[in-house]
């Protein structure tokens, strides 16, 4: 997209949500599945040239309009009603939990207003909601905030200026306010951002680490037979505890984790997505005794060749491995969005397309 269309894009967004309407928006306009004007369709789907926010948990946004309306118990800090899904920390009905989200939106909207950028950072809401918002309703005479909205990203390019920081206790507005000063020779903010996305993308293409992570610390034994069970963890089945702990560590995507209990391994994970408050992986239950001694034992701490060897070859194999030996084709699903949001689009231009923008225009390659 070039850079007139984004401005554009930016003025058309604001023309349909001016902050008054935000402010004054009801459940219905923030989610609706029929509705390609609900707000945080805009923010993720029609503005996802605008910085990504593509992925990850529905729960990012506090509560959404649920697809899939099967009956389901709440658990996990998560209710999920009949036609919403959302957190119960925001309210225990889904109108309440919106009338708290909405008001979190409101002092993102006041901050960003009186030029207070630091005070976004207080605002309880997931850090790609609040953010994304708080770029959008900038002075767009005075940017302060570029397009950019994965903490890990940021903290990439802002750890060569500060190389004693953490990713956990780095402020958001603290590496946003110095990567523009430091590359605002790069050009206006979707310049400098797809730049430093672009060699962040080419940076993490590391080796994979392996990591010990000790729950008996953080969590007790009901919470670690219950985490320990999931085959996959969403950001609302880590307690605080333990997302401070992961925190501590350079993690990256892709990385592994071997979840301990003393000195037995739980479950075996590899992350999907690497961000404070926002982690996600995968993984296999396991149960069987190590030699990993963690110490102290409130820190996770990077596994050495030996000791990934000696945990990973007791992991279990694939499930079916007959299965996927079978000759034959493989067939691969492809969900147009949440809701299927993106569907008519699809319908219209006759394509199907994957949620990551920052890899481009792919039509001319060849493999």
């Amino acid at each position: 997209m070039a850079e007139v269309d984004r401005h554009q894009l930016w003025t058309e967004f604001l023309d349909a949500w001016p902050p008054n309407r935000v402010r004054q928006m009801t459940l219905e306009e923030y989610t609706n599945a029929d509705k390609d004007d609900a707000f945080i369709y805009w923010l993720e789907s029609r503005l996802d040239k605008f910085g990504s926010i593509w992925g990850g948990s529905a729960f990012k946004f506090g509560v959404y309009r649920r697809d899939n309306t099967e009956q389901k118990e709440a658990s996990g800090g998560r209710i999920w009603g009949e036609e919403y899904a959302w957190l119960s920390r925001f309210g225990q009905t889904e109108q309440e939990a919106f009338a708290t989200i909405r008001s979190r939106l409101v002092e993102v909207l006041d901050a960003i207003e009186a030029g207070n950028v630091a005070r976004v950072e207080d605002v309880d809401l997931a850090p790609t909601l609040k953010w994304k918002v708080a770029f959008l309703y900038q002075d767009r005479e005075a940017l302060r905030i570029f397009p950019i909205f994965k903490k890990q990203a940021l903290f990439h390019h802002y750890r060569v200026i500060d190389p004693a920081a953490k990713l956990g206790s780095t402020p958001y507005h603290v590496m946003y306010e110095t990567l523009m000063e430091r590359h605002r020779e790069l050009g206006d903010v979707f310049t400098l951002a797809r730049a430093l996305w672009e060699e962040y993308d080419a940076a993490r293409n590391r080796t994979p680490k392996d990591w010990a992570v000790p729950l008996a610390w953080t969590l007790d034994a009901e919470a670690i037979d219950a985490l320990c069970g999931k085959v996959s963890v969403d950001p609302e089945d880590v307690y605080s505890f333990l997302d401070n702990l992961l925190s501590s560590a350079e993690m990256a995507e892709g990385d592994q984790l071997a979840l301990l209990s003393e000195g037995t391994v739980r479950a075996l994970g590899k992350l999907t997505n690497v961000e404070p408050g926002q982690y996600l992986w995968e993984q296999t239950p396991v149960d069987f005794p190590s030699g990993l001694l963690v110490n102290p034992t409130s820190e996770v701490r990077e596994l050495d060749a030996s000791e990934r060897h000696d945990i990973w070859s007791r992991a279990p194999g694939p499930a079916d491995a007959a299965a996927e030996a079978t000759p034959g084709p493989r067939y691969w699903k492809i969900a147009p969005g949440r809701n299927a949001v993106a569907w008519p689009e699809w319908e219209q231009r006759g394509i199907a397309a994957v949620g990551w923008p920052e890899l481009g225009d792919l039509s001319s390659v060849t493999r």
